[in-house]
């Protein structure tokens, strides 16, 4: 993976079934990551647009979190923080559960698949397993969920979640960002 601290990257994914883009952009500043994007999609038949602001420290841990959907007139808004004692707080209040996750998993986007690619730096054949605080949409529910990732060859990494439940492959550029994610996403263009 490219390790240079000037990265800005600008995405753009379309799901595979296309029901929904996403535009996302990841940047480095002021020694912390940026990673923001904007999904348009649909939630059981109902229009909704998801903006998430994820903020990681210089070595891709995750520190904020900020979530908004918006479907008609229903806005749901989410805050996650990981404090300087590794605790977890949800809109305000600590959530000791989530202690052990020092990755955010929103299950809405590839983007956040990069958070523990780029933190864990896995060499060829190396396998991980981490915790991640895992979003679920649309209810903007969090927990605990445990993943393991592989890193099969320079650009393909191997998922599991869910204890084997849910395994699947893709293929990341050199910043470690998701190209495509089989039967979900598929990335058409980027600067």
């Amino acid at each position: 993976l490219d390790n240079q601290k000037d990265i800005q990257r600008y995405l753009m994914w379309q799901q595979i079934d296309g029901a929904g883009s996403e535009y996302c952009s990841l940047q480095y500043k002021k020694r912390d990551w940026y990673l923001n994007g904007t999904i348009i999609t649909t939630f059981n038949d109902q229009p909704t647009l998801v903006k998430y602001q994820i903020r990681c420290d210089e070595m891709w841990c995750t520190r904020h979190v900020q979530v908004t959907t918006q479907s008609g007139q229903d806005q749901q808004n989410l805050e996650l923080i990981r404090d300087e004692q590794y605790r977890w707080h949800i809109n305000g209040q600590v959530k000791d559960s989530l202690g052990q996750c020092v990755d955010v998993d929103l299950g809405v986007t590839p983007a956040t698949n990069t958070l523990p690619i780029r933190r864990l730096s896995l060499a060829v054949g190396e396998t991980a397993e981490v915790f991640a605080a895992w979003v679920r949409f649309p209810q903007l529910s969090v927990e605990v969920l445990g993943q393991r990732y592989t890193r099969l060859s320079e650009t393909r990494y191997k998922y599991e979640s869910r204890g084997g439940a849910f395994v699947t492959e893709f293929e990341v550029d050199r910043w470690g960002i998701v190209l495509t994610y089989p039967d979900l996403w598929e990335r058409i263009g980027s600067i």
